[in-house]
């Protein structure tokens, strides 16, 4: 049921409202549009009139962390926000004292929202959020802000929560209410690993600026273990709300007064749809010719976004090196490097320093005078993309940078006589998970750390590499590895519904066995199984109720391992990690 308003806006008539939630220092409205479409609309109540050409500008606000906007509508004293229908996980429902964020996930979170905050006081009418958890959302591991304000022309809370954030994710509960119960803050973290504990209360005791925040933020990353930093990758979270059904249940959670929502007549809480793209600039592309003997830096006439895709396609009639980078106004730049023999090379230049992150190997080589498709994926606060298409051989070589990327800046393209750049062009991205999805081809995987060779429905990773499949209830691939490969043969992680780890390792000794994570002495299944490398394996993964199967099968041999569990298992991701050459494909 729909709270009476205590002014009437004529932006009403043109909607029709379903249901509306008051937040913070405005509202979140379900609706209808003219056209039948479900809307979102954020109404921000004003304290002074918007500055002539705000309106058009808040119409391009575009962010990885922000819903789309789809319209704005200024009238009378507020300002809406038109924004496509969004489902996500309200942060108070998957986080709490029982279930804490795993301490490497929780930093990485933690500091994707820091940057928002940064990024939202450089737009050109600056803007402001709250990193109350109720505000906070997830959706495909990645945190969304539902609502924002405008700084200078609405009001703001006292306290953006900032300093207690990474501090809750941690802990599963703020640090007023264990301040409130006489405890000390540093017990309820005192299993979080010492480097990310240690950020926690120290950002907690010090009112720093948002760029002393990051920048202990990224001391504290650099001093985690590789392994760490790439299991903080996968998120266990995946339950699907509406975001006024995310602030609703958020509220009820974190103790809202009772009369301010009623979820149980709701029909806002009965949603549960996907997000839809926004509306696109028009696409601007250009070519560039070098025709001198020197080396030469060209720039693209477009700015980055905070969420982007760059590509163009190269032709180089001689076997001369080639760039295309993303520059940053601070000096670093990050990019795609050809040398002479074709091999192609992800780079990151910062601090003066040249950090080559990954390379080809000899199988994918640029040739002189044939088209290749060039691709950088851009998302700030994650790593570069990078794609290398051969058309010609139906090849497709991808690759993941290892340092995150704050701001994008413009884009250079450094080339020699006898190259061309053409079609090169920068588009902003609304949705992240199509475009990491389009980037695969598509395809069943997702490369979350490394490099490797797409080739129809078959992936070839070179060296070391993380994998995962895209989520489902069973999950099945084969694999191969070359004929000389002395290694373990496989190793997964499987993560369960409730957060809950497991690791299937087939080892070099032919034991095949699953434990579940932090009980490696205690083995839920065993048996053995024996291999031949270049043969390839067929590998099942199934739940039924509460029993968890693996099964695999190589020519005439076949094993299983099969688990069962107290109550219902669902495998929600399944993550192949390798040390070297792997061929992964369908059944």
């Amino acid at each position: 049921m729909i709270r009476e308003r205590r002014r009437q806006v004529r932006y009403y008539e043109r909607f029709q409202v379903e249901d509306a939630l008051t937040f913070f220092n405005g509202q979140l409205i379900q609706a209808r549009s003219p056209d039948g479409a479900r809307v979102l609309l954020q109404e921000i109540k004003l304290v002074r009139p918007l500055p002539p050409g705000a309106q058009e500008m808040l119409g391009f606000i575009h962010h990885p962390h922000l819903l789309s906007v789809l319209d704005v509508i200024v009238e009378q004293d507020v300002v809406v926000l038109v924004h496509p229908i969004f489902s996500g996980e309200p942060l108070p429902l998957v986080v709490n004292r029982e279930q804490p964020m795993p301490p490497s996930q929780a930093v990485n979170l933690f500091r994707k929202l820091i940057q928002t905050q940064a990024d939202l006081a450089e737009f050109s009418i600056p803007m402001w959020t709250t990193l109350d958890p109720r505000n906070i959302c997830l959706y495909d591991d990645e945190p969304f802000v539902l609502f924002c304000g405008l700084k200078n022309f609405t009001t703001q809370p006292k306290e953006d929560q900032r300093k207690s954030l990474l501090y809750f994710l941690l802990a599963g509960e703020h640090p007023k209410n264990v301040m409130y119960r006489r405890q000390d803050l540093s017990k309820s973290i005192r299993k979080v690993p010492p480097p990310i504990r240690h950020l926690a209360l120290d950002i907690l005791n010090h009112d720093d600026s948002l760029d002393e925040i990051l920048r202990k933020t990224d001391e504290t990353l650099s001093q985690l273990p590789q392994k760490m930093k790439a299991s903080s990758r996968s998120n266990r979270y995946k339950r699907r709300l509406s975001p006024a059904a995310t602030a609703a249940a958020s509220l009820l959670i974190l103790g809202a007064s009772a009369g301010t929502y009623s979820a149980a007549t709701s029909g806002i809480l009965s949603e549960e749809v996907q997000p839809a793209e926004g509306p696109q600039k028009p696409e601007v592309q250009e070519t560039f010719q070098f025709n001198k003997e020197e080396v030469a830096v060209r720039k693209l006439s477009e700015k980055v976004p905070f969420s982007a895709r760059i590509e163009g396609e190269v032709i180089r009639q001689t076997a001369s090196p080639f760039s295309v980078r993303l520059a940053s106004p601070d000096g670093t730049s990050c990019g795609i490097n050809v040398d002479k023999q074709g091999k192609v090379r992800l780079f990151q230049h910062q601090d003066e320093n040249l950090h080559e992150l990954q390379q080809s190997d000899d199988s994918f080589r640029m040739k002189a005078g044939r088209a290749y498709r060039v691709e950088l994926l851009y998302f700030s606060g994650d790593p570069l993309r990078i794609s290398v298409e051969d058309r010609e051989n139906n090849q497709k070589w991808v690759a993941v940078g290892t340092i995150p990327l704050d701001k994008g800046g413009r884009v250079e393209v450094e080339g020699s006589k006898g190259t061309v750049f053409r079609s090169a062009q920068v588009t902003a991205v609304a949705r992240e998970d199509k475009a990491k999805q389009k980037w695969m081809d598509s395809q069943r995987w997702k490369l979350l750390s490394g490099e490797g060779t797409l080739d129809k429905e078959r992936f070839f990773l070179d060296g070391n590499a993380i994998i995962k499949a895209r989520s489902g209830r069973d999950t099945d691939f084969a694999f191969r590895r070359d004929q000389g490969y002395t290694g373990d043969p496989l190793k997964l992680q499987l993560e369960s519904a409730d957060g809950s780890r497991y690791y299937v390792v087939w080892g070099k000794d032919k034991r095949l066995v699953l434990y579940r994570e932090g009980e490696e002495e205690k083995a839920l299944a065993e048996t053995k199984l024996g291999w031949t490398p270049d043969r390839k394996t067929d590998v099942s993964v199934l739940t039924q109720g509460s029993l968890l199967t693996v099964r695999l099968n190589q020519d005439t041999q076949s094993q299983s391992l099969e688990y069962s569990h107290s109550e219902p298992i669902t495998i929600r991701n399944t993550t192949i990690t390798s040390q070297s050459d792997l061929e992964l494909s369908s059944h």
